[in-house]
């Protein structure tokens, strides 16, 4: 329960989405589900939704903007393995069903 009050305490001062997909990027990937093993709350799956969705719009207009051989040596840190390893977390966590159904129509 400590690592999950930690997480979300965390999660709330983080103050931009690229904090927030740091600790996304920290806690990957077993330990991001046992951080919300008991409890997913709302606020938190559409704030890691939205974030996701944000690096993934950037990632792709810097890709867009970046010469080939420049895209070639960027360090990219989000991928469809990484996105699939988050999803993945959430879907272990407590109450995602429940969750889910609380956020609805936000995230589809």
């Amino acid at each position: 329960r400590n690592l999950c009050d930690a997480f979300k305490r965390e999660w709330r001062r983080a103050t931009n989405f690229e904090e927030k997909f740091g600790l996304l990027l920290a806690m990957l990937p077993h330990e991001l589900s046992r951080a919300l093993k008991v409890d997913l709350p709302p606020f938190v799956l559409t704030n890691i939704i939205d974030t996701m969705l944000l690096e993934a719009m950037l990632l792709k207009e810097e890709l867009s903007c970046a010469s080939t051989q420049n895209a070639r040596n960027m360090n990219i840190s989000f991928d469809n393995h990484l996105a699939s390893d988050i999803l993945d977390s959430l879907c272990k966590c407590g109450r995602f069903s429940l969750t889910l159904k609380l956020v609805g129509p936000q995230i589809q």
